[in-house]
């Protein structure tokens, strides 16, 4: 499961589901203490912070080759 709400992805995990949380600080209003707690508790597998090129990133680091096109410029 992929999302961009942590509380979705506990929900997916508490139901068997593989995690990967795309970090998008327009999506989550959050407290740092709550962000913490989801990493600690292991809600996601796979956590793209932030900052990074969002689902790009996500498949590279799923093994998947990505094509210079496909990266924002």
């Amino acid at each position: 499961m992929v999302a961009g709400h942590l509380s979705d992805l506990k929900a997916g995990k508490s139901n068997g589901l593989r995690a990967i949380y795309v970090e998008m600080p327009s999506e989550e209003d959050w407290s740092d203490e709550l962000v913490k707690n989801a990493r600690t508790e292991c809600w996601v597998d796979l956590w793209i912070p932030a900052g990074q090129e969002g689902f790009v990133t996500m498949v590279e680091r799923l093994g998947v080759e990505v094509h210079q096109r496909m990266r924002r410029n």
